[in-house]
């Protein structure tokens, strides 16, 4: 994930090729998307170990 915002961060990232610049932001979401599911997945897990 940090790759991917480095890679939008970087000067001219949006004048580059628009399926480029689609693809980089698409996966970035889907990476965020990903560590939100997985810390509630955590909190879930540690609630349960506490009982």
């Amino acid at each position: 994930m940090a790759e991917l915002e480095a890679a939008v961060l970087a000067p001219g990232f949006y004048q580059g090729d628009y399926r480029a610049v689609q693809e980089t932001l698409d996966a970035l979401e889907t990476a965020k998307s990903e560590v939100e599911r997985l810390y509630e997945r955590w909190a879930e897990l540690e609630a349960v170990a506490r009982g």
